[in-house]
């Protein structure tokens, strides 16, 4: 009997694990682009971003202008939290956050607005919202991931259009985790260590995915950020809890990074 891959994890976790797709390892920062689409601009996984042939290319680019940071604020549920780390700078957001303050655009140093909370949907996102827009980060990054599995798409639709809304206000920039199945480990398709993925996974996340398209369109300043569930490809980036451990959390900064770095490098 072939084992089914849940998307939701442990009770106690009620969100999925997100890392990267399989066979992609550890998403380096050169291994994405950022393209337009309509007026969306979205993570293509896998286009090579342009490469510096020579020292002399490399020191004209580092002359160009580019996007400062001064601020960065983080929602979600508990993996933005930072459960399931080892410790709390191993978190996915610690991570992003030490990044972006390595970056030339953070130099002058970076303010993390972190409000991830357990089991937080967009209810509650909203609630915490008036923090950031308090803190008027120039990133944010929401990976909501409860929403996806447990929010009824007419609710998600709404919630982010308001979300989104206030954000484009304060003039962030926001990387949208969308949250996806790898198709080849569909049930009868392939499957992977963890099993694989019913239709009613696929149908879920499929309904959502169009809806952060569709969002992404109406807002110039979202970035939408595929990031793949991985509970089928390698359930040993799980904690005990069922949240992402270290392996895990690193896969989710990595992602999430690939998008960034060439947004901060953009004049």
């Amino acid at each position: 009997m072939r084992r089914i891959a849940a998307l939701v994890l442990i009770a106690a976790c009620s969100e999925p694990l997100v890392v990267s797709p399989p066979d992609a390892a550890v998403i380096a920062n050169n291994d994405a682009a950022v393209i337009a689409n309509d007026d969306a601009a979205v993570l293509v996984a896998n286009d090579a971003a342009p490469a510096f042939d020579d020292a002399a290319t490399f020191a004209d680019a580092a002359e160009l202008p580019m996007h400062t940071v001064s601020g960065y604020g983080a929602l979600g549920s508990s993996s933005t939290a930072g459960s399931g780390a080892s410790r709390p700078e191993l978190a996915y957001v610690p991570l992003l956050h030490a990044r972006l303050q390595a970056h030339r655009a953070g130099a002058g140093g970076v303010t993390l607005t972190n409000r991830g909370e357990g089991g937080a949907k967009i209810d509650r996102l909203l609630a915490r919202l008036p923090e950031l827009e308090r803190a008027r980060p120039e990133v944010v990054t929401i990976l909501p991931l409860g929403d996806y599995t447990q929010t009824t798409p007419d609710r998600f639709r709404t919630g982010y259009e308001e979300l989104l809304s206030r954000l484009d206000a304060v003039g962030s920039t926001i990387f949208f985790g969308d949250l996806r199945i790898d198709p080849a480990l569909l049930c009868g398709v392939g499957s992977g260590p963890g099993g694989c993925y019913g239709t009613a996974d696929r149908d879920t996340l499929a309904a959502k995915n169009a809806i952060v398209a569709e969002l992404a369109r109406a807002h110039p300043g979202v970035i939408v950020v595929p990031v793949f569930d991985q509970n089928a490809a390698h359930p040993e980036w799980n904690a005990p809890d069922g949240h992402p451990n270290d392996l895990g959390h690193g896969y989710l900064a990595d992602t999430f990074f690939a998008a960034i770095g060439p947004w901060l490098d953009r004049p």
